[in-house]
């Protein structure tokens, strides 16, 4: 997926936490239906040092935060998700896009915890705060937090043994988690990946009835929803499901389906890939948070990840669907039908109660 152009620091439909300012532990954050299930604060303060929102604790008193630079999106959302899920910080500091495809995050982890996480997603950790940061030693020798007094005037400076990195604002712009996933590329499915239990197709309201009245013959269990989509970023136009205009979502239809049988048979599958020449149509796979007992994406509670059904992604899906804010999904696929945000908007109903049956 390439990245998108233009894009501003701050995405206004993701919510930009103040960062606390107190010592004491705070429990992890649950989401909501307003509230990301990661938070980046983008804190502008030096010195400022925030909770650790987990149940790990460092024996200092004000441990430094854990910094990480990292080759790719793709590490830095490994790194993201697995502490989330790992529930030792619901919050990152900072996320920055650096030049050469390089990544710079921080979250409020002391380094002995979470620089081992940083190492595991190929990225090298630091310890310290803004701005003053110092590489931790891959051995895992002690690293002793480098102190600065000066302003922050935004501009990171990374402490290596050879050379110290600037990470200036001009060059590394402040990023979400949105930006990340956008950045990260999808790769074709293989034919021993296509066997997939349930599906989703997003579509028209006229397309949706013929859809259903087809899907209910594979013997497919379906519900069908109402959703509002609008762009997951400041992506280019997709021409197969159309621009909606500024600050206007468009709605859609969500059908969600799964074969009784355990995995969709493969006319049912084959039926669903033709799907994708129709207009404004499209078909996913849905990443539950639970794999184990897979749940309708629509469901309010919490976040889903959807991804294009002829792609799969490079990162543990499990771990960056619990990234995804509840009440929302999120629709990934290639440029030509873009990223998108989906909110639910109705209840569910039964496939087979939407279909209105022929006349004799």
């Amino acid at each position: 997926m390439p990245q998108g152009e233009g894009r501003t620091p701050l995405d206004l439909d993701f919510q930009i936490l103040p960062m606390s300012r107190s010592d004491e532990a705070t429990p992890l954050r649950r989401p909501t239906p307003t509230t990301p299930a990661l938070a980046i604060t983008h804190a502008g303060t030096a010195g400022s040092l925030g909770p650790i929102t987990g149940g790990a604790r460092s024996t200092h008193n004000t441990p430094p935060h854990t910094g990480g630079l990292f080759p790719s999106a793709q590490a830095v959302l490994t790194f993201l998700a697995v502490a989330t899920g790992a529930r030792l910080s619901s919050e990152a500091v900072r996320v920055r896009r650096g030049p050469d495809g390089l990544w710079w995050a921080e979250i409020m982890v002391p380094w002995h915890i979470a620089g081992i996480l940083v190492n595991a997603a190929h990225g090298q950790p630091y310890t310290g705060l803004a701005p003053l940061w110092r590489a931790v030693p891959t051995d895992g020798t002690p690293a002793q937090a480098p102190v600065s007094h000066a302003p922050f005037d935004g501009t990171i400076l990374l402490e290596n043994p050879d050379r110290t990195l600037r990470l200036a604002p001009a060059d590394w712009s402040d990023a979400t988690v949105r930006d990340l996933i956008h950045a990260t590329p999808l790769q074709p499915v293989t034919s021993e990946e296509r066997s997939i239990a349930e599906a989703v197709i997003i579509t028209t309201g006229t397309l949706g009835r013929a859809c259903l009245r087809r899907i209910l013959g594979f013997d497919c269990e379906t519900t069908v929803a109402v959703v509002e989509r609008e762009p997951l970023n400041d992506a280019p136009p997709a021409p197969q499901l159309g621009t909606p205009p500024a600050n206007q979502p468009l709605g859609a239809l969500l059908i969600h389906l799964r074969w009784r049988g355990g995995y969709l048979s493969p006319s049912c599958l084959a039926y669903l890939h033709g799907l994708f020449y129709l207009p404004s149509t499209m078909v996913a796979r849905a990443v539950d948070l639970t794999e184990s007992t897979p749940r309708p994406p629509h469901q309010p509670d919490h976040g889903r990840l959807l991804v294009d059904l002829r792609y799969r992604s490079l990162l543990a899906m499990s771990l960056v669907a619990s990234l995804v804010p509840a009440g929302e999904s999120w629709l990934l696929s290639d440029a030509e039908f873009g990223q998108w945000r989906l909110r639910t908007v109705s209840r569910p109903v039964a496939g087979e109660d939407f279909v209105i049956p022929s006349s004799p």
